[in-house]
């Protein structure tokens, strides 16, 4: 993964996303997001990075509806913006959206294990936090059952 920065879009596999979503019509999108969960939720074993950097991405822009602050400063910030801008609520969305958050975090997951090998354990939890946080308010959802 080639990663220049602890930032969500950060990342080569995230960039890529962001573009080929960008470029996708608005329900070829809808379905890249769901995808996006899905590659995480089925994984049995082991979430690979590129999967847990693309769902991370996807559920930012989820989050962004319903706090445009969590969009960083890129080169497709503007982008960004108006595409969360003109999505329609997706509220069904949010509990897988937190479900593969959650799965991220878990100790089976490549994404963790690289930033822990790269000194900085602190990166994957910093990252998905504000974006549960948006997802789910007070946090008294994110805890599992």
């Amino acid at each position: 993964m080639g990663t220049w920065g602890e930032g969500v879009f950060e990342n080569d596999d995230a960039a890529d996303w962001v573009e080929e979503l960008l470029e996708s019509t608005r329900e070829e999108q809808l379905a890249n997001i769901e995808t996006a969960f899905a590659e995480v939720l089925n994984s049995t074993d082991y979430v690979e990075a590129p999967d847990a950097s693309i769902a991370i991405t996807a559920a930012t822009l989820l989050a962004a509806t319903r706090n445009p602050s969590l969009l960083e400063a890129n080169e497709e910030k503007d982008q960004l913006a108006e595409f969360v801008q003109a999505w329609p609520p997706f509220e069904s969305l949010i509990p897988v959206a937190v479900r593969a958050l959650r799965r991220i975090l878990a100790d089976d997951s490549e994404l963790v294990e690289l930033w822990v090998s790269a000194g900085r354990a602190d990166v994957p939890a910093m990252q998905i936090e504000p974006i549960l946080t948006a997802l789910v308010g007070d946090g008294s959802e994110r805890r599992e059952s």
